[in-house]
């Protein structure tokens, strides 16, 4: 955001401003973008963040450059590199290991630990 101001503000520094003169389907195009990929996004994140809590909606969170790239190979025809699918993996593979940690004791109803307080049986 910080690149984006500085490098806008130079720029209407060095050429006197910007022309807003846009066709009409270059602002619907924008609005789009706006609206889909930004606004739309971050109100489905904080959603998710809702049902899921904050680790898990973290951890789903790596998914997205993959599910990027692979949407990229599948519709757009774009040849992912040997790195790249080694990177896919290795997201892939931290979500798994993360996932497959120890959890907690499920909550028994009348148990309380009085050390932790948390409601859980030692």
């Amino acid at each position: 955001m910080t690149g984006a101001t500085v490098t806008t503000g130079l720029r209407v520094a060095l050429t006197g401003g910007i022309d807003f003169a846009f066709p009409p389907i270059t602002w619907i195009w924008i609005a789009g973008i706006v609206l889909v990929s930004t606004v739309g996004a971050m109100v489905l994140f904080v959603m998710g963040l809702q049902r899921t809590g904050p680790t898990n909606a973290a951890i789903l969170s790596t998914f997205e450059p993959v599910v990027t790239a692979g949407l990229a190979a599948a519709l757009l025809g774009e040849q992912l590199t040997p790195v790249q699918l080694a990177g896919a993996g290795l997201v892939l593979a931290a979500a798994v290991v993360l996932q497959l940690r120890r959890r907690p004791a499920p909550v028994v109803p009348g148990c309380r630990d009085r050390a932790r307080g948390d409601g859980l049986c030692s």
